[in-house]
């Protein structure tokens, strides 16, 4: 199943959040999570991280990286009430996507300083903690592509790498309209609101056999 979909830029900004509402309960990180790390090859390094859940000061629950149910919240006036349910952008500045983007950094980081000395180098693919997966994967020029998932869910790097080829490039990179770059201001400008990006990924996630 999956959960979420960001793109992080190279100035840390989450540019784009899409989350996506499934039926069940809400899963919520109310003890501390055991972050299990892979090495470039899917090979588990042996090394955990544990951590706890952030207090956002809102009086909202933690709801790890856009696990969200009908249930919870879809009565919102900002939920997007149509064949696929969920937020768009709505979430980008929260303390979850802060989290988010700190946990990458330092795993990556982590990661590198564990990888053999005969390679060349050694990077993040995804980590795993008792509710949820992240899959990750860095562009070129530093931009961040993640999918939050369930557990059952393996390897989704084919997947970022086409959402970066087949969908950013075509439809963001290439588009005339779109700035060079995103996340410098608090307004939609910030943000990726382009209609025709966020049509084609959903619906290329949604057809998945892993999104529900």
């Amino acid at each position: 199943m999956i959960y979420s979909f960001s793109i992080f830029d190279r100035h840390c900004n989450c540019i784009y959040n899409r989350r996506y509402i499934h039926d069940g309960p809400l899963l919520t990180q109310s003890k501390p999570s055991s972050v299990n790390l892979k090495n470039s090859i899917g090979d588990p390094l042996g090394v955990s991280i544990t951590s706890l859940p952030p207090d956002n000061g809102s009086g909202d629950n933690f709801s790890p990286l856009g696990i969200t149910t009908k249930s919870k919240e879809s009565g919102s006036s900002s939920a997007i009430n149509g064949p696929i349910p969920g937020y768009i952008n709505k979430y980008n500045d929260s303390n979850a996507s802060k989290l988010l983007f700190g946990i990458m950094y330092s795993l990556k980081n982590i990661t590198a300083k564990l990888g053999d000395l005969a390679s060349l180098f050694n990077t993040l693919k995804s980590f795993s903690t008792e509710n949820f997966r992240v899959h990750f994967m860095e562009s070129a020029t530093g931009l961040k592509f993640v999918l939050a998932t369930d557990n059952e869910v393996d390897n989704l790097q084919h997947i970022l790498k086409e959402l970066y080829t087949n969908y950013y490039l075509n439809h963001v990179v290439y588009n005339a309209l779109s700035p060079v770059e995103f996340g410098t201001d608090a307004n939609e400008h910030g943000k990726i609101s382009n209609s025709d990006f966020i049509n084609a990924t959903d619906s290329f996630l949604t057809s998945l056999s892993v999104f529900k």
